[in-house]
């Protein structure tokens, strides 16, 4: 391929290669990756979570069932 040629052919190539990246890849991609990642991230984030509500709870409810907000 020319120098010349190449330099006109390939930003049109990107106007039209970028969009279908971002329209067809990058969606399947999300698809592929999102499902893995709350797999790993969910587990985690219910052993982090649970320990410190059941820890925040559980006095409240031998203090008279008080759970709410006092009023």
């Amino acid at each position: 391929m020319r120098p010349l040629l190449r330099l006109r052919v390939l930003p049109g190539l990107w106007l039209w290669v970028l969009p279908g990246l971002w329209l067809w890849v990058l969606p399947g991609l999300w698809l592929w990756v999102l499902p893995r990642l709350w797999l790993w991230v969910l587990p985690r984030l219910w052993l982090w979570v649970l320990p410190r509500l059941w820890l925040w709870v559980l006095p409240r409810l031998r203090s008279g069932l008080r759970v709410g907000p006092r009023l």
